[in-house]
């Protein structure tokens, strides 16, 4: 790899120091987001599916409107 991009004129990329275990996730986290779905019942019994979006960065959870259709999963 070095003798390819020595030929081509470009230098390898600098030594990066090791994220940690703790340090890696927050560098992270103003461009992580995490979805998921949860199950309400309402009064009458309807089933409604509530899809929850989470950022990480501001802790911020975003619910959009919710639907009494299942999800279906392509196979």
């Amino acid at each position: 790899m070095r003798e390819t991009l020595n030929e081509a004129g470009t230098d390898p990329a600098p030594q990066r120091t090791p994220d940690s275990r703790s340090t890696f996730p927050r560098s992270q986290a103003e461009a992580t987001i995490t979805a998921d779905f949860s199950e309400a019942v309402t009064l009458t019994g309807t089933p409604l599916y509530v899809p929850a979006v989470i950022e990480h960065a501001t802790r911020r959870v975003h619910i959009p409107d919710a639907t009494a259709h299942e999800y279906q999963h392509a196979a």
